[in-house]
């Protein structure tokens, strides 16, 4: 009868039931190599892995250059580890996003481009066999919607420009659009995961670039006669601050997202040895993000205030985005024309309001209207402003200065829309995220919508990594709806206990697999 009962395996009533082995000393040993082999894989090997990745990027393009064998042969080990783990993939990307890298492979393209799209076919691969691995959201839909519309235009180009041009804007979609949001899904792939090493790498190499740029607007000589000019872009700007990109305004959008994010932590962190660490590395931030004169920094830096004083209480929020109007109001004029003189442009209009940059840009606006008006449903082909610009009354510049208006000229007005709908409802998404890191998400990607107003930030791999490294994270989170995570990279929620900022306390190991802690 015990044994019809399926009480288990048992002997006659006259021996009972079958001893149970004893675990040998070749088990035990057995069990603490796998945890090893556990811990090892899952922290130590893979911290090595990236911070000896990142120390031969620097060895390598200080002795050999990005040209030659030994660039070629790290090329190769990044692509490897990047097909095993994403994750330390796009650490090692991020790490070295801010820093110049010629176009070696052809004249557009470089090494770091093909390894974004490296990072995008391990992630799709692992998507293909587990879709529920990418914390899918309509901001994510719409995001591959401008991706595949943006390709239509380049298959566009192909029909109806010569294969020359069209071969170009097929290269720039793949380093500019196309690239940047294959960061944003492998960045969200990975923060579903757990892994937030990308996020706070981002951070830290974006205020190491920020240093790098002060030091070469304030002392050249000081690194561009020096073996490290390799760090800077060969062009540069006499009147404005680029360093690490040959562009003020591209410097602009790659430093915004770090500098919202660690203002909101310097506001709402809950640790003060945090706080006050994410105040000292705003001084760098907030002085290149001033030289570069740039108005849409400024824009950025009061909707991270803005963001950070509605989560404390909204009453905040709504007089400081009141007070913000009103001082602008009345103090623009003045910066204005300060921005101008300091600037060393001549006035391209008598109010001295305007730059004559500024009045070149508006007319490329006005083009670029006119060009979506001539063909509003499929628009002209992936970068045909810079082909036809001049026929709808741009002579000068080769874009249209706004990311946003360029989808509906050059994809026409469904692409426009889908696009429009990415960065709106990756707002409303991000605002999901709760604590500093979700308002400082919140803002860094505001103020990345605001560079995209007014630039053209998808032309640069190197604002993409970081911008949309975040973005993607702060989505990932979204989804996940997890706890506030730790500066130092943890993500579990901790019980409360006095002093932590997380309810948890200080000396509390992080972890990096979805922020368990080592057992």
């Amino acid at each position: 009868m015990a044994a019809l009962g399926g009480g288990g395996a048992t002997t006659p009533a006259t021996q009972g039931p079958l001893p149970v082995a004893r675990p040998r000393i070749l088990d035990l040993y057995r069990a603490l190599w796998d945890r090893a082999a556990g811990i090892a894989a899952a922290y130590r090997l893979a911290l090595a892995t990236e911070v000896g990745l990142i120390a031969a990027w620097l060895v390598v393009r200080t002795i050999f250059g990005a040209e030659g064998l030994p660039y070629l042969a790290w090329t190769a080990a990044v692509a490897a580890v990047g097909l095993v783990s994403p994750a330390s993939g796009l650490v090692v990307l991020v790490a070295i996003a801010p820093f110049d890298e010629p176009a070696a492979v052809s004249d557009i393209l470089g090494a770091r481009h093909l390894l974004v799209w490296v990072l995008g076919v391990s992630v799709a691969l692992r998507v293909a066999a587990d879709r529920r691995s990418l914390p899918w959201s309509p901001p994510l839909l719409l995001a591959g919607g401008v991706a595949l519309g943006t390709a239509l235009g380049v298959v566009y180009g192909f029909r109806h420009f010569d294969a020359v041009f069209a071969t170009v804007s097929a290269r720039n979609w793949v380093a500019g659009v196309g690239g940047g949001i294959v960061v944003l899904f492998v960045a969200a792939w990975c923060a579903r995961r757990g892994q937030l090493r990308p996020l706070y790498v981002a951070v830290a190499t974006a205020t190491l670039g920020a240093l790098v740029s002060l030091a070469d607007w304030f002392a050249p000589a000081l690194l561009r006669d020096s073996v490290l000019a390799w760090l800077l872009s060969p062009k540069r700007f006499p009147t404005r601050l680029s360093g690490i990109i040959g562009s003020p305004n591209a410097v602009e959008a790659l430093l915004i997202g770090p500098t919202a994010l660690l203002t909101c932590l310097a506001l709402l962190g809950r640790q003060w040895r945090w706080r006050v660490a994410a105040a000292l590395a705003l001084l760098p931030l907030l002085a290149a993000l001033y030289y570069t004169f740039s108005r849409a920094a400024l824009v950025g830096i009061w909707l991270a205030l803005v963001f950070a004083a509605w989560r404390i209480r909204r009453a905040f929020g709504a007089g400081l985005l009141a007070v913000g109007i009103v001082v602008a109001v009345l103090l623009m004029p003045g910066y204005l024309e300060l921005r101008g003189e300091s600037i060393n442009q001549q006035s391209a209009r008598p109010d001295r309001y305007y730059v004559a940059s500024d009045v070149a840009r508006f007319r490329a606006w006005g083009s670029a209207f006119r060009m979506w008006l001539d063909r509003p449903l499929t628009g002209r082909g992936f970068r045909s402003y810079k082909l036809l610009g001049d026929r709808y009354g741009d002579r000068r510049l080769n874009s249209p200065h706004n990311e946003w208006l360029r989808l509906f000229a050059e994809e026409g007005v469904v692409v426009g829309v889908v696009g429009l709908g990415f960065g709106l409802t990756t707002l409303v998404w991000l605002a999901r995220v709760k604590g500093w890191l979700g308002t400082g998400l919140l803002a860094a990607f505001a103020g990345w919508a605001i560079a995209a107003t007014f630039n053209n930030p998808f032309l640069f791999i190197q604002v993409s990594l970081v911008a949309f490294t975040l973005a993607g994270t702060g989505l990932a989170l979204a989804v996940r709806a997890p706890p506030e995570p730790a500066p130092d990279g943890s993500a579990q929620a901790r019980e409360a206990k006095p002093g932590g900022p997380l309810g948890r306390g200080d000396d509390d190991p992080p972890g990096e697999d979805g922020g368990q802690a080592e057992q």
